[in-house]
Protein backbone atom coordinates (compact mmCIF):
# COMPACT_ATOMS: atom_id res chain seq x y z
CA UNK A 1 0.00 0.00 0.00
CA UNK A 2 2.92 2.34 0.62
CA UNK A 3 4.10 1.86 -2.98
CA UNK A 4 0.62 2.74 -4.19
CA UNK A 5 0.36 5.91 -2.12
CA UNK A 6 3.88 6.96 -3.20
CA UNK A 7 2.82 6.43 -6.83
CA UNK A 8 -0.25 8.61 -6.19
CA UNK A 9 2.02 11.46 -5.05
CA UNK A 10 4.26 11.03 -8.13
CA UNK A 11 1.22 10.96 -10.42
CA UNK A 12 -0.19 14.14 -8.87
CA UNK A 13 3.17 15.83 -9.41
CA UNK A 14 2.93 14.88 -13.08
CA UNK A 15 -0.52 16.35 -13.56
CA UNK A 16 -0.94 19.60 -15.50
CA UNK A 17 -0.55 22.73 -13.42
CA UNK A 18 -3.78 24.18 -12.08
CA UNK A 19 -4.87 26.08 -8.94
CA UNK A 20 -5.91 23.02 -6.86
CA UNK A 21 -2.86 20.92 -7.64
CA UNK A 22 -0.96 22.07 -4.52
CA UNK A 23 -3.88 20.99 -2.32
CA UNK A 24 -4.07 17.66 -4.13
CA UNK A 25 -0.36 17.12 -3.57
CA UNK A 26 -0.79 17.94 0.12
CA UNK A 27 -3.65 15.40 0.34
CA UNK A 28 -1.55 12.81 -1.49
CA UNK A 29 1.33 13.29 0.95
CA UNK A 30 -1.13 13.02 3.83
CA UNK A 31 -2.34 9.68 2.41
CA UNK A 32 1.28 8.53 2.16
CA UNK A 33 1.87 9.57 5.80
CA UNK A 34 -1.26 7.73 6.99
CA UNK A 35 -0.21 4.55 5.22
CA UNK A 36 3.38 4.76 6.54
CA UNK A 37 2.07 5.27 10.08
CA UNK A 38 -0.21 2.23 9.69
CA UNK A 39 -3.22 4.36 10.56
CA UNK A 40 -6.63 2.73 11.02
CA UNK A 41 -8.12 1.49 7.73
CA UNK A 42 -11.09 3.84 8.05
CA UNK A 43 -8.80 6.88 8.19
CA UNK A 44 -6.80 5.70 5.16
CA UNK A 45 -9.98 4.94 3.21
CA UNK A 46 -11.44 8.36 4.02
CA UNK A 47 -8.23 10.13 2.94
CA UNK A 48 -8.09 8.15 -0.31
CA UNK A 49 -11.77 8.77 -1.04
CA UNK A 50 -11.49 12.49 -0.29
CA UNK A 51 -8.45 12.72 -2.58
CA UNK A 52 -10.30 10.90 -5.34
CA UNK A 53 -13.26 13.28 -5.25
CA UNK A 54 -10.96 16.31 -5.01
CA UNK A 55 -9.10 15.17 -8.14
CA UNK A 56 -12.38 14.58 -9.99
CA UNK A 57 -13.56 18.08 -9.07
CA UNK A 58 -10.23 19.81 -9.75
CA UNK A 59 -9.74 18.31 -13.19
CA UNK A 60 -13.45 18.20 -14.07
CA UNK A 61 -13.41 14.47 -14.81
CA UNK A 62 -16.70 13.22 -16.23
CA UNK A 63 -17.65 10.13 -14.23
CA UNK A 64 -21.18 9.56 -15.49
CA UNK A 65 -22.78 9.57 -18.94
CA UNK A 66 -24.19 12.89 -20.08
CA UNK A 67 -27.21 11.20 -21.67
CA UNK A 68 -29.12 7.94 -21.50
CA UNK A 69 -27.66 5.26 -23.80
CA UNK A 70 -29.64 4.30 -26.90
CA UNK A 71 -30.59 0.72 -26.01
CA UNK A 72 -31.81 -0.20 -29.48
CA UNK A 73 -28.51 0.81 -31.05
CA UNK A 74 -26.66 -1.01 -28.26
CA UNK A 75 -28.65 -4.17 -28.91
CA UNK A 76 -27.84 -4.07 -32.62
CA UNK A 77 -24.13 -3.51 -31.93
CA UNK A 78 -24.08 -6.34 -29.39
CA UNK A 79 -25.91 -8.66 -31.76
CA UNK A 80 -23.50 -7.90 -34.60
CA UNK A 81 -20.46 -8.41 -32.37
CA UNK A 82 -21.86 -11.68 -31.05
CA UNK A 83 -22.63 -12.89 -34.58
CA UNK A 84 -19.07 -12.12 -35.71
CA UNK A 85 -17.58 -13.97 -32.74
CA UNK A 86 -19.87 -16.94 -33.34
CA UNK A 87 -19.02 -17.00 -37.05
CA UNK A 88 -15.29 -16.96 -36.20
CA UNK A 89 -15.81 -19.80 -33.70
CA UNK A 90 -17.71 -21.92 -36.25
CA UNK A 91 -15.11 -21.32 -38.99
CA UNK A 92 -12.33 -22.29 -36.63
CA UNK A 93 -14.13 -25.48 -35.56
CA UNK A 94 -14.98 -26.43 -39.14
CA UNK A 95 -11.33 -26.01 -40.15
CA UNK A 96 -10.21 -28.21 -37.28
CA UNK A 97 -12.92 -30.78 -38.05
CA UNK A 98 -12.05 -30.88 -41.74
CA UNK A 99 -8.38 -31.23 -40.92
CA UNK A 100 -8.97 -34.13 -38.55
CA UNK A 101 -11.72 -35.57 -40.79
CA UNK A 102 -13.65 -37.62 -38.23
CA UNK A 103 -17.31 -37.57 -39.13
CA UNK A 104 -18.51 -37.12 -35.55
CA UNK A 105 -16.55 -33.82 -35.24
CA UNK A 106 -18.26 -32.40 -38.33
CA UNK A 107 -21.63 -33.55 -37.01
CA UNK A 108 -20.95 -31.85 -33.66
CA UNK A 109 -20.00 -28.55 -35.32
CA UNK A 110 -23.12 -28.71 -37.49
CA UNK A 111 -25.27 -29.38 -34.44
CA UNK A 112 -23.73 -26.44 -32.56
CA UNK A 113 -24.26 -24.09 -35.50
CA UNK A 114 -27.90 -25.07 -35.89
CA UNK A 115 -28.53 -25.02 -32.14
CA UNK A 116 -27.04 -21.53 -31.83
CA UNK A 117 -29.15 -20.29 -34.72
CA UNK A 118 -32.28 -21.65 -33.12
CA UNK A 119 -31.51 -20.36 -29.63
CA UNK A 120 -30.67 -16.82 -30.81
CA UNK A 121 -33.49 -16.48 -33.36
CA UNK A 122 -36.03 -15.09 -30.85
CA UNK A 123 -33.60 -12.32 -29.94
CA UNK A 124 -32.80 -11.26 -33.49
CA UNK A 125 -36.13 -9.49 -33.91
CA UNK A 126 -35.83 -7.68 -30.60
CA UNK A 127 -32.40 -6.34 -31.55
CA UNK A 128 -33.70 -4.88 -34.78
CA UNK A 129 -31.83 -7.42 -36.92
CA UNK A 130 -33.47 -8.75 -40.01
CA UNK A 131 -36.09 -6.03 -40.12
CA UNK A 132 -36.81 -4.39 -43.40
CA UNK A 133 -37.62 -0.76 -43.58
CA UNK A 134 -40.82 0.20 -45.29
CA UNK A 135 -40.42 2.91 -47.83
Amino acid sequence: MSEFSAQVVRDIQGLPEQPDRADLLKSGRNLLRLVAAKSPPDAVAKAANDLRWAMIAAYKVQIAPTRIPDMQASAVLHSNASAKRWQHFIRERVSVALGAQPLWAMALVSFLAVEAGISTAPFQGSAGCGRRRRV
